[in-house]
């Protein structure tokens, strides 16, 4: 490494021949940097989709640190090896001093025809730090961000109901003061007594009205977090959940729950279409219950749409019993107020067992069957059949469910299809 024995000033080392690892270590830009990069490395590799899929909490800590990365990149230029000279009205860059013992080029030499004489010899400093004026910003509206999140959540949730349903599916009703949302947004759910960092996500089934201000979420229980869940909420009785309908349904104990949103969704862009085909897989269908409840309570959403298309794909058929009396009712008074042919619902069981339809309620069992076709659907011949029902529109596609499901429909989409009729794609990710 190159050291300027005339100038040591303007040198990094301390002293020649210095080890350049404790150079790096012995800077605060050089152990914020190693920090900011070991900092970026773990949040890189945790978002790989495999980390995340089989470690969700690395994944979700990690990408904490990233305020931590800003706060040490405030700080990273702060004393820092880079030079700069402080007298150069004294001594012009270049020019030849005259009390230089052996000729020694200068760190900034500057090649010129003139030399200059020179009052004093060069003498150099640090260069000042400018990144608070980049990052200060962001910081701060990230902190404000922050800091109003934690207000919200400061009023604590209250759950008046659960149920757990068949296919191990919990169904949390709770009521908050002042909460509103529209239907397609999601909220973040954290219960201190499973994990006090754990928030997750997820979707609105029933919105708060004028009349109730109850809402409610559906839960599939598929993991530690929503298994601990289960037995906080209905202990040992959840071996039965998975072959019963309704296994119970009741008021918990008072159990402390924390919640923050609501949030948006791409399925809140349901209303700007009049014509609309909501694609579900499973558990996937929760996105589209709080719009059925909403189009079933709220006049002003009939009103906006010519066609809504609801093809909801399961494997277990007890599961059409999460929603099926909300379809059932919701098509009931769509026909007393003559107007049958704006919903339009298919449902599409992969088990071939041709009793299965027994296992839902009595009261929709009837209307399951006549519109449940066994086998998966095919996209090819329904985009088809809309496409030749309504030439000429738009209509908007909004899929949720496993990824060969959604990318199936996205590829139908991307399709040029006759009589100018367009299909633009919208994607729940869960």
């Amino acid at each position: 490494m190159n050291y300027n024995r005339i100038y040591k000033n303007v040198n990094a080392a301390r002293y020649q021949d210095e080890d350049p690892i404790w150079i790096v270590l012995g800077t605060v830009p050089g152990a914020t940097g190693l920090m900011m990069m070991i900092i970026l490395c773990l949040v890189v590799t945790s978002s790989i989709k495999y980390n995340r899929e089989n470690n969700y909490n690395l994944f979700w800590y990690s990408h904490k640190l990233v305020a931590l990365m800003y706060i040490l990149l405030l700080v990273h230029a702060f004393r820092g090896p880079l030079r700069k000279q402080l007298n150069i009205v004294h001594h012009t860059p270049g020019c030849n001093f005259q009390n230089l013992s052996f000729p020694w080029p200068e760190p900034e030499f500057y090649h010129s025809p003139k030399s200059y004489s020179c009052d004093e010899e060069p003498k150099f400093g640090e260069i000042g730090c400018e990144s608070y004026v980049w990052v200060s910003v962001p910081l701060i509206i990230y902190l404000g961000d922050v800091m109003y999140r934690m207000i919200r959540r400061s009023n604590s949730a209250q759950i008046v109901g659960s149920v757990c349903h068949a296919d191990n599916v919990i169904e949390l009703k709770m009521i908050k003061d002042g909460f509103k949302a529209d239907p397609g947004q999601f909220i973040l759910l954290q219960f201190p007594a499973i994990s006090a960092f754990e928030w997750h996500p997820f979707s609105l089934t029933l919105c708060p009205t004028e009349r109730s201000p109850v809402f409610s979420v559906h839960i599939r229980v598929c993991g530690d977090w929503s298994g601990k869940l289960q037995k906080l909420l209905f202990g040992n009785s959840t071996e039965e959940c998975e072959n019963r309908y309704v296994i119970e349904e009741r008021c918990p104990k008072k159990i402390k729950l924390n919640l923050d949103g609501p949030f948006s969704s791409p399925m809140e862009d349901t209303t700007q279409y009049r014509l609309v085909l909501c694609v579900a897989g499973g558990i996937g269908i929760t996105p589209f219950a709080s719009f059925l409840n909403a189009f079933r309570t709220n006049e002003k959403y009939r009103k906006r749409f010519r066609r809504l298309y609801l093809i909801w794909t399961t494997k277990v058929v007890r599961a059409i019993g999460w929603f099926g009396e909300l379809i059932h009712c919701l098509h009931k008074e769509l026909w007393e107020c003559n107007r049958p042919d704006i919903l339009d619902v298919r449902f599409h069981f992969t088990s071939m067992d041709k009793n299965l339809c027994k296992d839902l309620p009595e009261s929709c069992q009837e209307y399951v069957r006549k519109r449940l076709t066994y086998g998966r659907p095919i996209w090819k011949d329904i985009f088809n059949e809309i496409v030749s029902c309504h030439p000429g529109h738009k209509v908007g596609v909004f899929a949720c469910g496993p990824k060969p499901l959604t990318e199936a429909i996205r590829s139908c989409c991307w399709k040029k299809y006759q009589k100018n009729t367009k299909f633009e794609f919208h994607q729940e990710v869960y």
